[in-house]
């Protein structure tokens, strides 16, 4: 329930989050359990959520899946959040996310997927991301994000799409990142 009082802070939207009822029913709008009973997946993409993501989501060991794209949240993206082991895809892409990448998001085993293009974030892109070896896309294009790309992204071999347009980047592209993965990468002029 507190994840829900941050994500939806005037209560308009996501009324069918009962502090008596059960996620794992299904009358928990957007939410999926797994065979266990646990919450697996959270999908609000595009709900008109305009609060922020709170440091509670690491409470939901067993997620596997955060959908939160083309929503308003705000503020940071939790520390936390690097605490979901089972976290495979993370989408918040297309809201007001600002601050830094969390540093220990490449500590995440299974993660595949990090969307998180769109915002206002800012800092370094992780080194610890070149961990990530499962990683199969990594789109953080349209944001504030300075300094260089990790030498060690070009070694996730799974990789097929990086994205880092319009940031303010620099430094060098590690070598062996073209090929295979689709690259998006503009310098400026």
């Amino acid at each position: 329930m507190e994840l829900k009082s941050t994500l939806d802070p005037t209560n308009k939207l996501l009324r069918s989050w009962n502090p008596t009822g059960d996620p794992c029913t299904g009358s928990f709008e957007g939410v999926a359990c797994n065979e266990h009973r646990k919450v697996a997946n959270i999908s609000l993409q595009g709900k008109g959520l305009s609060g922020t993501l709170s440091p509670a989501i690491a409470e939901l060991k067993c997620l596997s899946g955060l959908y939160l794209h083309y929503n308003s949240l705000s503020g940071e993206i939790p520390r936390e959040l690097t605490n979901l082991a089972e976290l495979s895809d993370l989408y918040l892409n297309v809201n007001n996310l600002s601050g830094n990448i969390p540093s220990a998001i490449g500590s995440l085993k299974k993660l595949s997927v990090v969307a998180l293009q769109h915002n206002k974030l800012t800092g370094e892109i992780p080194s610890s991301l070149s961990n990530s070896l499962t990683l199969t896309r990594l789109d953080l294009g349209f944001n504030s994000l300075s300094g260089g790309i990790p030498m060690g992204v070009a070694q996730i071999t799974q990789l097929e799409l990086l994205d880092v347009r319009n940031n303010s980047l620099s430094g060098i592209v590690p070598s062996g990142i073209y090929s295979p993965v689709s690259f998006y990468l503009v310098l400026p002029i």
